[in-house]
């Protein structure tokens, strides 16, 4: 997890170099919706995504891609040694790196060159070029920094860091804390993150809930209550739509050691880090 420039902690949450060996046979990867925007550039090897028939099918992800908010479990098919640069974007700053609304991402990746065609594949090649990691990272950053300032916020561009961050009081509060009437809140919410406050609170009270339940996982029935889960039913079922699997089970492949869940330990590891930062590092309230 090297260290994000002060300037650019608006646009991103934290970076990550991942290197994995993962040998014979391929695994698959499990990761959980997320509210945040991966951006990811293969320095090493490449991964498989599903294709249009799903996990029967597998096509080569792109070299460099963008993977946008997602309320689905997302899965990859790792093979060989692979060697990544993955940058978590900030949901409020999706939309002004974009220069359009978010919502073009929403449960789709796109290769980073149909995005920015002749911006991206100049950086790729200098990317590929650079001796270190950390020659690499200046590069990354430089572009993310010239996306930012390339666009000026709009109006629901400024609100957006306070819309995500009253959303865990629910919708309905978040409106009333921001001032606003519901529909218009929902229309200014959707334009600036990419998705309505409803999923978005969905997704953001699951990862909220996961991450507490990492850190703890004997404290499940007290977790779900504080999280506003009605019953152990309700965070089964949300755990089910939003992971793949009931939270019980989910707990257990990460902590036994299952191959196709270090993303979720690696995420264990994040948080752990992450608390004993600033609030401004920590994703969900």
């Amino acid at each position: 997890m090297p260290p994000v420039p002060q300037d650019l902690w608006p646009v991103v949450t934290c970076v990550l170099v991942l290197e994995l060996e993962t040998g014979e046979p391929s695994v698959i990867s499990h990761l959980p919706a997320s509210l945040h925007t991966i951006l990811t550039v293969m320095l090493e090897g490449g991964i498989d995504m599903p294709g249009d028939a799903g996990a029967s099918s597998w096509s080569p992800a792109p070299g460099a891609f963008v993977a946008g908010l997602s309320n689905l479990p997302l899965v990859s098919r790792q093979h060989g040694r692979i060697r990544m640069l993955s940058v978590l974007l900030q949901p409020a700053a999706v939309s002004r790196l974009l220069g359009e609304s978010a919502a073009v991402l929403h449960n789709r990746s796109f290769p980073l060159d149909a995005l920015w065609p002749q911006a991206w594949r100049q950086l790729e090649e200098r990317l590929h070029e650079a001796a270190t990691e950390v020659a690499q990272l200046d590069l990354l950053f430089g572009f993310l920094r010239a996306r930012w300032h390339r666009h000026p916020p709009r109006g629901t561009d400024r609100r957006a860091r306070e819309f995500s961050l009253h959303i865990h009081r629910g919708p309905r509060d978040a409106a009333r804390e921001a001032g606003l009437g519901t529909r218009q809140f929902t229309r200014q919410f959707t334009a600036t993150l990419g998705v309505g406050p409803k999923q978005y609170h969905r997704v953001a009270r699951f990862g909220s809930m996961l991450g507490e339940a990492l850190l703890a996982p004997d404290a499940l029935s007290s977790l779900a209550l504080a999280h506003g889960y009605f019953d152990q039913s309700h965070l089964t079922n949300e755990s089910r739509a939003l992971s793949g699997l009931p939270m019980g089970q989910l707990l257990a492949r990460i902590d036994g050691g299952d191959p196709g869940y270090w993303s979720y330990r690696v995420g264990r590891d994040m948080l752990r880090f992450a608390r004993a930062l600033s609030p401004r590092h920590w994703p969900y309230r």
